[in-house]
């Protein structure tokens, strides 16, 4: 066998590593090692920030449960943080590469972020609503899209078979920790703090909902619909099903026992994205799912309401009409709020946000996105926030449907519920995507080195 023929030891790593849905840590960092990669030594610095930050951003309350064990009960350290360490991160990773990447996206982002100046000018001025407030409100609703947008825009190529792994070890975690709540019938961990943090709802008829790390059980329950997606892309493979039919299992049952329906109706749309993007053979099918799904949640509605005023639901945990007839009441009390008002304060907002600080009981929520983003920056804001969603859902679909990633057909699958979870809660799903966004398939500037690994694994990645 002459040299020419050998086989080096990254070569072989290429080509053995298959069970993660990408190239191993070590094969990608063989791809990129190629002059004009980003592996110096400032860039590897913020690859470990990211990979320290990312877990606590997407199990939202692991912060504060290990704050309060540190510290006795007290929080002085709010996520805030955290997302504020993501940005400087990227910021630092923006000015090492000189240049942005997916420049469509980034001028929508540009848009809106231009909107969101104006609209604190007028929350500040019009409306008297305290600096420090809109901030607040801006980091609830914004900040994780809009970083996401920039991870994007300045890549990190975090291998993806790393954050798959980073993402079964915190479902076995959180899975572990849920399961023991749902048979304790206990929180096991703290629900509140000495200075203002407290799990929502996280109980309900003298039964424990399950929200193991996380701040509500419905932000538990979608983190287990997206790892139920990541199950059923990794069973493509049969080496895999050993951990995927395990996973699978343990995502579908903590889901359920959050006892958040909205959740667990996403959890099966979710991985029924999944499966579609994984084992239907013909593509580009996957670009309207995410109105289908809105459509089945309309359908779901309609008949909840119709239940709650004939009574024809039960007061079981899963069928309790109460919280149904409750959230429609608020929905008929900003309709009207709205139908009361100057066509410019629906246009451009009322300045309110829904949120632990903003509104500690919870009893002026909307439960709705678009509903809470019309009161907070108007119908003009929730055009341009829909806007960029939608281009968001469009590249992570596009690269979904190349199956080279479990990682990708993951996040699309849970993205593409995202219209559907908007119906009965307020999330924009900026934690999946940032997922996506930090990871190496997101970049186009490795597209090739990307189809060549696959090439060099197999015909498939999956």
């Amino acid at each position: 066998m002459n040299s020419d023929s050998r086989m080096s030891a990254g070569d072989l790593l290429v080509h053995r590593q298959v069970d993660y849905g990408g190239p191993s840590p070590a094969a990608s960092l063989h791809h990129r090692a190629a002059p004009g990669g980003d592996y110096s030594a400032p860039f590897a610095l913020i690859r470990l920030v990211v990979l320290a930050i990312a877990p606590f951003i997407l199990v939202d309350a692991a912060m504060y449960q290990f704050q309060m064990f540190v510290t006795g009960g007290g929080t002085p350290i709010t996520p805030a943080v955290l997302k504020i360490g993501l940005l400087c991160a990227f910021v630092a990773a923006f000015l090492l590469r000189g240049r942005i990447s997916n420049p469509p996206v980034v001028k929508i982002a540009f848009v809106f972020v231009a909107y969101l100046v104006l609209e604190a000018l007028h929350q500040y001025f019009d409306l008297s609503i305290d600096f420090v407030d809109i901030l607040l409100g801006y980091n609830a609703y914004y900040l994780l899209p809009l970083i996401g947008v920039l991870a994007l825009s300045v890549p990190v190529n975090i291998p993806d078979r790393l954050l798959v792994g980073i993402s079964i070890a915190l479902s076995v975690i959180c899975g572990g920790l849920g399961i023991a709540q749902y048979l304790a019938n206990s929180p096991i961990v703290p629900t509140s703090s000495s200075d203002g943090f407290r799990v929502m709802v996280w109980s309900s008829m003298g039964h424990i909902r399950v929200f193991s790390l996380f701040v509500a059980p419905a932000a538990c329950g979608a983190f287990f619909c997206f790892t139920a997606s990541l199950a059923v892309a990794m069973s493509r493979r049969k080496r895999n099903l050993i951990v995927a039919i395990p996973l699978l299992a343990l995502s579908l049952f903590v889901s359920w026992a959050s006892g958040a329906r909205t959740t667990i109706i996403s959890t099966v749309c979710g991985v029924a994205s999944s499966w579609i993007i994984t084992f239907v053979s013909k593509r580009d099918r996957t670009k309207w799912l995410p109105i289908l799904w809105l459509a089945g949640g309309i359908i779901i509605g309609v008949y909840a309401y119709s239940q709650t005023l004939s009574g024809g639901l039960s007061t079981g945990l899963m069928t309790d009409a109460t919280s149904f007839a409750e959230r429609f009441a608020t929905w008929s009390n900003i309709l009207e709020m709205f139908r009361s008002t100057s066509m410019l304060n629906l246009l451009v907002g009322y300045g309110m946000v829904q949120g632990q600080r903003l509104d500690p009981t919870g009893t002026g929520g909307s439960d709705n996105l678009y509903l809470a983003l019309i009161l907070h920056i108007g119908v003009v804001g929730l055009s341009l926030m829909m806007l960029l969603l939608w281009h968001l859902w469009q590249i992570v679909r596009r690269e979904a449907e190349t199956r080279t990633s479990y990682l990708t057909t993951a996040v699309a699958a849970t993205y593409s519920t995202l219209l559907l979870a908007g119906l009965f809660d307020i999330s924009t799903f900026g934690m999946f995507f940032l997922l996506f966004a930090i990871s190496s398939k997101a970049s186009p500037s490795s597209k090739g080195e990307t189809k060549q690994a696959a090439q060099a694994i197999e015909p498939a990645a999956f």
